[in-house]
């Protein structure tokens, strides 16, 4: 299991509980990090006598006197996990006659303005403002994620960064109603606007880092251990970001890594979008739970949703014990980029042109993996499997030009240029899908086939 440091904030540290944590950093503005230090005494005392946990003590004296970035970084982990979600948090701005210094004001901590407002008082002449970051110039923020990702790359390579990006979300749900947030609607704005610069800002400097991607459709929860805002994600948000987190630190090839993570936010989204859909229909937090569940793992039904071939074979993959997968080339392969998503589901299709190939996949058995090993060769295969008669024939161009998938003397297959599969529900007894996927030209064509359910009992 590799190692990770944390610098963000709640969601950034649940993603990641399952991995070896070194270090972690949080409730802290990236402005504070980097400021200079106005305060004339140690706060230890004062620290001590505010009514919080050992962990918000200990972020509270790396804030005041500036060695949290230090303590991350002294101790090196396999991945630094990074969000800048805390760039949010207001501050207060202390000006004496000599400096200024910026402070994160955690106003959820009983005691803190009390403990600011002492010191400042010892300071003498010396003014303060509590600010929002959004009234700050963005400059000075920008300059701030400088020098925090110049002293971040002091430890860590950029592959070995992780950039874990959020958004306000406009809705949440208490399990069994979607509502809008209705609270200070112009302020989630700019503050949408101002961490969307903020991610972009580190981004210039760090541009080779691993990304964690928002998906489509998350909402929010309003029962949020921390509190209902609109950074405040439901429960299954943080299995999406467990899943990114696994294919980091799991897949060493950087291509397919970020097809990967592509795939997965994909995935996701539509999964986040079925889970909006029942609840506009005011289904139970229950049924949302086992929709989810469903979803992941118990539903080929599901692959009728999807119509991106990355997220297709993923799919496969996760199923490929509850069904049996057919598959025929017709004319010749294309260019199929994806081939190595065919790999992970224990197969190989050679991307030559005209070279044929049929694969049957029963119940995660390979029980064929036929190609071509010259052009214009077809290949054929045929068995009697959980009592269907399966027959697959794959045909080039300047042959029969065509390919054939049945099942008891009925051919499902969508028969188009490029790679053809017939999805079967073994529990079922029934086709649930048929589809064709065409990279050889360059618009890439991904085809449905409807089942007619008279040869479908």
């Amino acid at each position: 299991m590799s190692s990770i440091s944390v610098l963000g904030d709640c969601t950034s540290q649940e993603i990641s509980q399952s991995y070896e944590k070194v270090r972690t950093l949080g409730l802290c503005s990236w402005l504070s990090l980097v400021s200079k230090n106005c305060m004339l005494r140690n706060f230890e005392e004062s620290i001590e006598s505010i009514k919080e946990s050992n962990y918000i003590k200990k972020i509270l004296r790396f804030d005041l006197n500036r060695n949290g970035l230090s303590y991350l970084l002294e101790k090196k982990a396999d991945y630094l996990l990074v969000d800048i979600n805390d760039c949010r948090k207001f501050l207060i701005h202390i000006v004496t006659k000599d400096s200024s210094a910026y402070y994160t004001y955690n106003t959820f901590v009983p005691g803190v303005k009390e403990l600011f407002l002492r010191h400042i008082a010892e300071l003498g002449q010396a003014t303060y403002k509590i600010i929002s970051p959004l009234d700050i110039d963005f400059h000075i923020f920008s300059s701030a994620i400088e020098k925090v990702c110049k002293k971040i790359l002091s430890v860590y390579s950029h592959d070995q960064i992780i950039m874990h990006k959020h958004v306000c979300v406009k809705q949440m749900s208490d399990g069994s109603v979607l509502k809008n947030y209705n609270d200070n609607k112009e302020f989630n704005n700019r503050m949408t606007f101002f961490l969307h610069s903020c991610y972009n800002e580190f981004l210039k400097h760090i541009p080779e880092c691993n990304i964690i991607d928002f998906p489509a459709n998350v909402y929010g929860d309003s029962r949020h251990k921390f509190g209902a805002m609109p950074l405040h994600y439901i429960d299954e948000y943080n299995e999406y970001g467990k899943s990114a987190l696994d294919i980091i630190t799991k897949v060493h090839d950087a291509e397919l890594r970020k097809i990967l993570l592509h795939k997965n936010a994909t995935l996701f989204g539509l999964i986040f979008k079925v889970s909006k859909n029942q609840l506009e229909r005011n289904s139970s937090d229950l049924l949302i739970s086992k929709k989810f569940e469903l979803l992941r793992y118990n539903s080929p039904e599901y692959l009728k949703n999807i119509n991106d071939i990355y997220i297709y074979i993923d799919y496969l993959i996760k199923i490929k014990s509850q069904v049996i997968i057919l598959i025929a080339v017709k004319d010749t392969p294309g260019s199929l980029p994806f081939s190595s998503s065919f790999d992970l589901l224990g197969i190989h299709i050679d991307n030559k042109l005209w070279h044929t190939h049929v694969s049957c996949i029963y119940n995660d058995l390979i029980l064929a993996d036929i190609s071509s090993e010259k052009p214009e060769i077809p290949s054929l295969f045929r068995a009697y499997i959980n009592n269907l008669d399966v027959n697959l024939e794959s045909h080039s161009f300047r042959k029969e030009n065509r390919a054939v998938i049945s099942i008891n003397n009925f051919d499902y297959s969508a028969n188009i240029r490029g790679v053809n599969i017939v999805v079967y529900d073994i529990k079922n007894k029934v086709v649930i899908d048929s589809i064709g996927f065409d990279s050889y030209g360059k618009q890439h064509v991904f085809f449905r086939k409807a089942i007619p359910q008279e040869n479908n009992k």
